[in-house]
């Protein structure tokens, strides 16, 4: 029995291309073991087409987007340069790796084997020919996903190495390394300052006249350089070297005067002569024999340094002096007094955790002085100056982070919240920042412009152009809200002349694209629709084909067309005619079929010849999708819901046959109830007739998935409010579902949190639908949702259930969903709120409820997140109909909201108050 998922997993596949026979029959056997799965979709060479790009860069753009790489080595041949570089390109982006060494005679470890030999490596497989490979690589894959499952369902699978420290040993017990400072000289009372005042605002100020000009003083000159966006030209580097000298042993000196010759550099964004200087000092230190701890330090500094090079450049660092010289050293690292401040940092911040989580609900904390964990922070900054690591230096960002983050999670402390997004933000760790937005999103809801402003302004302390750039997107995509019009515009303007240079650049970072778009995406209601489309003529006009997805996408979501220029929209039908008409395109590119809905919906210039070129393109597309977003006539609508319910009937016919069990993410019972919701016109009764049949087909079913039945059920519930008569012309399906059984196969639900309780839960709604009694049921089967995912899909089924007039239902299964439902709206998952919150609207119409609604409302309006509160502002009439007083909260408090798009919505909802 074969299910087929439309996710797959994307394996690459990776050997020597050439000549040889024994490879290409390889690759050819593994793929076709793989593709006959249904599980899989595999890239390998012989399977791909012409490009124009080299098969270099095919290579490296294709293994980026995999889920796990499948390497075939032969001992006896030479790792060519390609498979070299897939090896680079799936170290750098973390992909799951197994990899075959086909040893042959010989027993010897290849240097590449040795490379990839470490705890914590890749899954290695030694192999005597390549027919073992042949045999084994599908099952052997398998194995490791069915293992990593097992893993994690078994709350196993934890990543126990910290990346950030992967240079660090916090045993002391190592080695012994002596520190370059002497206990006397260690004292940092102006940095330690700086850093509580920052984290707690508690800093102890002194007046200028009083201050000695120790060390101390010089090390603190250099904090705004880090994080107050101040040029290193305002730090008097050759001051703080002259203290140095006079603290510092000459041989110490002489290494670190020169690695703040490359700290200087780097700052100035001269990468190139930063290297050069490190390779100076590291030449140095050796001749001088200095402790192993710094020599280290330096080529740490040297090797990510080398990296940073490579990525500005949008080139992989196929070499590296840095890290060949790093592993060539035999000692581990420790770092005398640093790690040992670190250590003691992050031990507070897990003990405390700890506490927080079994402290008594009767007992409440409190935040006292905790300046003795930034002082940690403090000491380590003073450390850093005086070896002059830039590693380090830029290390206390995430120190910053860490200890922010834990105060904010356990005190829901603002200045603490803040500095956790600032610095997350100059981390550029996207999907930490995502995270972290997700999990404080009632807390930022608290943002203000100002607030906003100083986020973004913090990102400007990246050092390099490019990383200030993408630091600058990654601010602005979400604070951009929050910015005042002024703040935006600026803000803006600099962000658009970095977007024109880099779509007009050769040369471009990698990896920064998908965030240009994403930004553009979330703040796309304060951005002007005619520069989206000008950008992405933009882009297409410099000759970037690999943009087109990006591009229709950005067009079709993101541009408002009653605001756009006609030339601009006429520039945008000559792009995607010109597209469609080149047969060399792929026509399932994201965003172009929805792009041609929507110029379709806006009745643009030349439209007659633009559906003439659809219509010849994508003929299917055309006839059903197309003809139905823009014509939305009774015939057309008609026609879809035939063509719909055919679909339906031959996939019930379908399902399971040969063991092969398919469900698509493009439900035809969504498509049926919304074009029926959108037509004015009564829907004939032999459709209406038809579909009921053959969706309670799809119920009683004993092959069909749970996803099927259970959107099948919405259609019967939707069809039994649209046309209360549609029981009494189908008896006989009526009988089947009151009395059925509704029997389930063996396959559970593609999506993990869609079980058989879920189904259970619909199963009941449509009962009661039908007239049943189904309270003590519905209770017991509403308990059960305690995951969020499950009250969402529950939150999903009820809105169905209700529909739009309450008056039909039980009284007693509306209160006890009412009961539920308040329960939902207070989740900590914004997706349960807002699912819970529009229940609550529509519960709106039972009077008993209305009081306890409306004082719900009205929290969610002066506490919430934006999301939510745009769903009552949305609905602010609709609320008005039963209490006039929230309707005027809504109104009032949207006006004045620090969120852009709210005061928006109220202004475009009210235009004439």
């Amino acid at each position: 029995m074969v299910i087929v998922p439309e996710n797959k997993i994307v394996v690459f596949i990776s050997s020597k291309i050439d000549s040889s026979f024994k490879y290409r029959l390889a690759r050819k056997a593994i793929r076709e073991s793989l593709v006959n799965t249904g599980l899989f979709n595999v890239y390998s060479f012989e399977e791909t087409g012409p490009s124009t790009a080299s098969a270099l860069v095919h290579y490296k753009e294709n293994i980026k987007y995999c889920d796990v790489c499948i390497f075939l080595i032969d001992n006896d041949d030479d790792v060519p340069d390609g498979v070299a570089t897939e090896i680079q390109e799936v170290n750098k982006y973390n992909i799951p790796s197994i990899y075959y060494f086909c040893e042959g005679e010989k027993r010897e470890i290849t240097a590449t084997q040795k490379a990839i030999m470490k705890p914590g490596g890749p899954k290695i497989k030694e192999i005597k020919t390549f027919e073992d490979f042949i045999k084994n690589g599908a099952k052997d894959l398998i194995d490791d996903i069915l293992f990593i499952y097992k893993r994690y369902t078994r709350g196993n699978l934890v990543q126990v190495e910290d990346e950030e420290n992967e240079d660090v040993i916090l045993d002391k017990s190592v080695y012994k390394a002596t520190t370059i400072l002497k206990k006397d000289q260690l004292a940092n009372y102006h940095s330690r300052q700086y850093f509580a005042k920052m984290i707690f605002g508690d800093r102890d100020e002194k007046s200028n006249s009083l201050v000695e000009k120790n060390l101390d003083y010089y090390c603190s000159l250099f904090l705004p350089v880090l994080f107050e966006n101040t040029a290193i030209e305002r730090f008097n580097t050759g001051l703080f070297l002259k203290e140095l000298k006079y603290q510092l042993d000459d041989k110490y000196y002489a290494i670190v005067s020169l690695r703040w010759e490359a700290i200087e550099s780097y700052f100035n964004e001269d990468v190139e002569t930063s290297i050069a200087k490190l390779k100076e000092a590291f030449k140095k230190a050796e001749e001088l024999q200095i402790e192993e701890w710094m020599i280290q330090d330096i080529l740490i500094d040297l090797r990510n340094q080398i990296y940073i090079y490579h990525e500005k450049l949008g080139q992989f660092a196929e070499k590296n002096e840095g890290k060949e010289l790093l592993d060539l050293r035999e000692e581990k690292l420790y770092y005398p007094l640093i790690d040992r401040y670190e250590k003691d940092l992050l031990s507070w911040i897990i003990e405390d955790s700890q506490k927080n989580e079994i402290r008594s609900f009767r007992s409440q904390r409190f935040l006292g002085d905790l300046s003795v964990h930034s002082n940690k922070i403090a000491d380590i900054y003073f450390q850093s100056m005086a070896v002059g690591s830039i590693t380090h230096l830029t290390r206390i960002y995430g120190l910053i982070q860490k200890l922010c983050f834990h105060i904010s999670s356990h005190y829901e402390n603002w200045p603490s919240l803040m500095l956790t997004l600032k610095n997350s933000i100059i981390l550029l760790d996207r999907t930490k920042i995502h995270q972290l937005v997700r999990h404080f999103e009632l807390l930022l809801g608290r943002m203000n412009d100002r607030d906003a402003k100083e986020v973004f302004d913090y990102s400007n302390n990246l050092i390099l152009d490019y990383q200030r750039f993408q630091g600058n997107l990654l601010a602005i995509s979400e604070v951009g809200y929050y910015l005042s019009d002024v703040d935006f515009d600026d803000s803006w303007n600099g962000i658009k002349d970095e977007l024109n240079k880099w779509a007009k650049s050769k040369v471009t970072p990698y990896n920064i694209e998908s965030q240009i778009f994403k930004t553009i995406h979330k703040i796309k209601e304060r951005i002007s629709s005619d520069y989206i489309i000008e950008f992405g003529l933009l882009l297409i006009g410099e000759g970037k084909n690999i943009y087109y997805s990006n591009v229709f996408e950005m067009w079709a979501r993101d541009v408002d067309y009653e605001s756009v220029m006609e030339k601009n929209k006429d520039k945008v039908v000559q792009t995607v005619i010109a597209y469609l008409e080149n047969r060399d395109n792929k026509l399932q590119q994201n965003g172009i079929k929805e792009l041609c809905c929507i110029l379709g919906r806006n009745k643009v210039h030349n439209l007659d010849i633009l559906e003439e070129k659809i219509k010849e393109a994508m003929p299917d597309f055309y006839n059903l999708e197309y003809l139905l977003e823009t014509r939305n006539d009774v015939v057309t609508n008609q026609d879809a819901i035939l063509r719909y319910t055919d679909e339906i009937r031959e996939d019930n016919k379908a399902q399971g046959e040969n063991g092969i069990y398919s469900h698509s993410g493009n439900s035809p019972y969504q498509f049926i109830r919304f074009i029926i919701s959108q037509q004015t016109e009564r829907i004939p009764k032999s459709i209406l007739d038809a579909l009921f049949v053959v969706s309670t087909e799809a119920v009683t079913s004993t092959k069909q998935l749970i996803e099927v039945k259970t959107e099948a059920i919405k259609l019967l519930m939707f069809l039994n409010y649209y046309d209360p008569n549609i029981g009494d012309r189908n008896s006989e399906s009526i009988k089947l579902l009151i009395e059925g059984d509704y029997l389930m196969n063996e396959n559970q639900s593609m999506v993990a949190y869609l079980d058989n309780n879920l189904f259970e839960l619909a199963v009941l709604l449509l009962k009661s639908c039908l007239g049943n009694e189904v309270w003590a049921d519905l209770l017991n089967s509403l308990s059960k949702c305690s995951s969020s995912g499950a009250k969402i899909t529950a939150c999903k089924l009820i809105q169905v259930y209700l529909g739009d007039d309450t008056s039909r239902i039980n009284d007693d299964e509306k209160a006890l969903i009412f009961q539920f439902v308040l329960e939902w709206s207070t989740a900590t998952v914004i997706e349960v709120r807002w699912e819970a919150v529009n229940i609550l609207i529509t519960l709106l119409q039972v009077e008993r409820f209305q009081k306890i609604i409306t004082t719900r409302l009205v929290q969610i309006m002066s506490q919430d997140n934006a999301l939510v509160k745009s769903r009552l502002v949305h609905a602010a009439k609709k609320i008005g109909k039963h209490s006039e007083d929230t309707e005027e909260y809504i109104y009032q408090h949207a006006l004045i909201d620090s969120n852009y798009v709210l005061r928006e919505i109220v202004r475009d909802k009210y235009p004439d108050r």
